[in-house]
């Protein structure tokens, strides 16, 4: 299925040839330091990954797998700097990681904002100034820079549909990530994890929410729930939820070290279609996926179903039952 493609101003196609362009230098140059790193053995840092956590775990990360392994860069070369507690998703690319939030303190949700005004978007095609206060924080001037400027210049023509699902799997390395430790508070008990957030495809509706919540209130003798609610610690998405019924237990969850935790040892996982639906996956974890509007791109889709098979179903959020959230 090809994509509609955009009709844009003359002053706007101006904009993103320009954009497209700095691409392109930062993947170069992306290119050179992990070359440099494969064929001598220096240190390479890769990040600063500040964009959309779907993006991350769909791509970014397996990207970066193949890309150094290819180019022979042990993970004792490598630096990785994310965000929001996301270090331990490259526990087995990078011996040393660091996140921008830690760096950048109090500044990080402003310095993000500037990164998006820069760059024209949340995605990390071009090397920003932003990118670069990071990285100055870690004192590896000397470093090589692998940037997730790389991966979307390399991914372009699969996200516009001028590449099918095939390609794409043959540039990414897919792989189980390290799994924390539980969660000190949690005891042995089975359980079903619910991270719900609100998004353009999951938008609150109270009619929604009332559905979901008498699907876990009929699933909850059966098998123990546990619902994740937080603002988003990256200010991406907010809550999803309204009050949830009783016999469900709720956890404040900040960072996405807490949230992986419970996702690695849950039974199973509902989640809002996205980015963090991918997480559970990628821990092994049957994943059901619920979205209320088909906004999102097909291909993103097609994908994680390639990668994941049945560790994750995508459904309407009306069509949620019983029956789905059984372990199979």
């Amino acid at each position: 299925m090809r994509l509609a493609r955009r009709l844009l101003t003359p002053s706007a196609t101006a904009v993103e040839v320009r954009r497209l362009g700095r691409s392109r230098v930062a993947a170069r140059a992306s290119g050179r330091a992990l070359e440099r790193a494969g064929a001598d053995g220096s240190q390479v840092v890769v990040g600063p990954f500040l964009g959309e956590v779907g993006f991350e775990l769909l791509y970014w990360i397996p990207f970066l797998r193949r890309a150094l392994r290819v180019a022979g860069v042990a993970p004792e070369q490598v630096t990785a700097v994310t965000r929001g507690g996301a270090e331990a998703w490259y526990g087995d690319l990078a011996a040393t990681q660091a996140d921008a939030v830690a760096l950048l303190g109090a500044d990080y949700p402003a310095a993000v904002a500037r990164r998006s005004r820069q760059g024209g978007d949340a995605k990390m095609l071009t090397f920003e100034p932003v990118d670069r206060e990071v990285l100055a924080h870690l004192a590896m001037a000397e470093r090589g820079v692998v940037h997730p400027s790389l991966m979307y210049a390399a991914m372009r023509a699969f996200w516009q549909g001028r590449a099918g699902v095939e390609w794409a799997l043959d540039r990414l390395e897919v792989a189980k990530l390290p799994r924390p430790p539980r969660p000190a508070e949690l005891d042995a008990e089975p359980y079903l994890l619910v991270r719900l957030y609100a998004s353009e495809t999951l938008p609150r509706d109270e009619g929604d929410q009332a559905h979901v919540w008498r699907i876990l209130r009929a699933i909850a003798p059966e098998l123990r729930v546990i619902v994740l609610r937080r603002e988003d610690p990256l200010g991406e998405h907010p809550d999803w939820l309204a009050e949830p019924p009783d016999g469900v237990t709720v956890v404040d969850a900040a960072g996405l070290d807490v949230q992986s935790a419970y996702v690695a040892h849950a039974e199973r996982m509902l989640s809002t279609y996205g980015g963090l639906s991918y997480l559970g996956p990628l821990f092994g974890v049957r994943t059901t996926a619920v979205f209320a509007r088909a906004t999102y791109n097909v291909n993103h889709l097609a994908l994680a179903r390639a990668m994941f098979g049945t560790r994750l179903d995508a459904m309407h959020v009306r069509e949620l039952s019983v029956e789905a959230l059984r372990a199979r």
